[in-house]
């Protein structure tokens, strides 16, 4: 019995301790390191043969190019490389990087201070990073992670980008130039920190939130516009950009941290576009030469405020009027940051040849939308040929082109409303012109004593028209099949309903007969709409060439039929 006990006691004790001892090893292989090459890996799994590493420099003097493996063996186990360590590789010799496809995640500061690495590529086979012109981003690029140190010059940041993450672009000296997409919605803390070099940067108007010392230390910037999408800047966003002068803040902000621009020693002007933000601290900390700048009608604002002096800056007033690039602008409204205006008459330089009306236009930093076109604004402007109107205007006022004797044709915007009271008056090379469905009315004389207006093409249904809107016009109107209201005649002119919107075909009326000329072209002919069966039937007979030009009188039982042009 006793010898039983005793085997049975040494039985447990060597179990015990083989267990004690298996237990031991596996715990203290977590976190062991080994070295191979020039790089070191630290376990961070182990089981049976297989387990998983992360990997970092071996020394501070790794130069040249390094390749980031998939995996590697040691002691007789596989270990895949999966994690990039914190401060991995601060190392200045360093060139080039190749990640391996094991790679699953990095830590921060990964290649911080690689000051001479220029190319960072990924494995394509990894299923987590991508890269791009050198930059290591997540697999589907929505995310920039890693812009190399030693890279140079300007870098767009492509579309497919929705945020920058921390520091990624930390302590890059030789980037001088960023532009961030509008498919941006965020920056990151840090995100440019330390960029001595950065002299340019252009916010995308996508980005809603600026993170904590997000450009730190960029100390060439002098001039940063935040649109109005971005709501939060957060805490030392800005600090200590030393060379930083002027700042435009959007009227999006609502919320600025601490110390956001403090330190910014020659920051002479900061203006917001909207109310007062929530503030949290002393944004302004160590700026003895700013003013903040305010509009008038924003809200929250004392003097002074967040510690320094304000200065409100009075809106243009409505019915003030400037020069751009040899046009006149009254204004009809204005926020601050956008506005409205019509285009009015100036003596100082008279419109001739083919002019284009913008649609926008920028002053005092305001940006207006065109939308009406003043009275009298291009009257007896006699040497005008040609006219774009943009979408954006609505309304053509009176007599806008009055005596405008040499203009030959007018574009008009899919945003036109109203046509005013003696508009076109006496345009007398104005041939044909087409107005858009947005049309609602058309004043008295619009178009009257266009003694040479042949045609007028209307793409909606019959609108509000003036008397004598056609006056002394002899003018066909042309409208399309399905549109409402017509009748014939309409507006004292004689109608005719078409199947195109504005015809290859030129129609005219000689008496009681419609003249159609087109081009003259070998592959082309002249088909006719057979009501009876339905089909188009080609016209053979009774058409005349002159010129290069073709001409077929109808016959006036065929005035209203459909005539088309078709490739033989």
């Amino acid at each position: 019995m006793t010898n039983k006990f005793s085997r049975l006691t040494a039985l447990m004790a060597f179990s015990l301790a083989v267990l004690f001892f298996t237990s031991f090893q596996i715990s203290a292989a977590v976190n062991d390191t080994f070295t191979i090459d020039d790089l070191k890996y630290t376990i961070l799994t182990e089981e049976g043969s297989t387990g998983t590493v992360s990997v970092g420099k071996n020394s501070d003097t790794i130069s040249g190019s390094i390749v980031i493996p998939d995996s590697v063996e040691n002691n007789s186990i596989t270990y895949s490389v999966t994690f990039i360590g914190d401060y991995a590789f601060q190392c200045e010799g360093l060139t080039s990087v190749v990640i391996g496809s094991g790679v699953t995640s990095t830590g921060n500061y990964t290649f911080s201070y690689c000051s001479s690495l220029t190319n960072i590529t990924v494995n394509s086979d990894n299923q987590n990073y991508s890269s791009m012109d050198g930059v290591l981003f997540n697999k589907d690029q929505t995310k920039l992670i890693q812009y190399p140190p030693g890279k140079e010059g300007e870098y767009m940041i492509p579309d497919s980008v929705i945020s920058i993450g921390d520091y990624a672009f930390s302590v890059c000296s030789g980037l001088t130039s960023i532009t961030i997409p509008d498919s941006m919605t965020s920056i990151g803390m840090g995100a440019f920190a330390g960029c001595s070099g950065l002299n340019s940067v252009v916010i995308g108007n996508g980005v809603t939130s600026i993170g904590n010392g997000a450009f730190w230390g960029c100390n060439s910037l002098t001039n940063i516009v935040i649109p109005a999408s971005v709501t939060f800047i957060g805490s030392t966003a800005f600090y200590s950009c030393s060379g930083l002068t002027n700042v435009e803040i959007g009227n999006g902000v609502t919320s600025i941290g601490d110390f956001a621009f403090s330190k910014c020693s020659s920051l002479i002007s900061v203006v917001f576009k909207g109310n007062a933000p929530e503030i949290n601290g002393n944004i302004f900390q160590n700026c003895p030469h700013v003013t903040v700048y305010y509009y008038e009608g924003t809200i929250g604002w004392t003097n002074p405020w967040a510690g320094v002096l304000t200065q409100m800056i009075e809106l243009p007033k409505v019915g003030d009027t400037f020069m751009v690039d040899d046009f006149q602008y009254r204004i009809l409204s204005c926020n601050g940051t956008t506005g409205t205006v019509s285009v009015e008459k100036q003596f100082y330089t008279i419109p001739s040849g083919d002019i284009t009306i913008p649609a926008t236009v920028e002053n005092s930093e305001i940006a207006y939308q065109v939308t009406e076109i003043g009275t009298h604004a291009f009257d007896t402007c006699y040497g005008l040929t040609h006219v774009t109107i943009p979408d954006s205007v609505t309304v053509i006022g009176a007599y806008a082109f009055d005596s405008c004797f040499n203009l030959a044709s007018v574009t008009m915007g899919n945003g036109v409303k109203e046509i005013g009271y003696w508009a076109f008056n006496r345009c007398l090379a104005l041939k044909e012109i087409e107005i858009p469905d947005s049309v609602e009315s058309i004043k008295s004389g619009a178009f009257s004593e266009c003694w040479n207006l042949e045609s007028i093409y209307f793409k909606g249904d019959a609108l509000e028209l003036g008397r004598d809107a056609f006056w002394n016009t002899q003018v066909t109107i042309y409208y399309r099949e399905g549109t409402q209201g017509w009748t014939d005649p309409w507006g004292g002119c004689s109608t005719v309903m078409i199947r195109e919107e504005k015809p290859a075909l030129s129609y005219s009326r000689d008496g009681e007969s419609m003249v159609l000329k087109w081009e003259e072209k070998a592959d082309m002919t002249l088909q006719v709409l057979d009501e009876k069966t339905d089909n188009y039937l080609d016209i053979k007979e009774n058409i005349h060439t002159k010129d290069g030009v073709c001409t077929y009188r109808a016959p006036m039982k065929c005035v209203k039929a459909f005539y088309r042009l078709m490739e033989k």
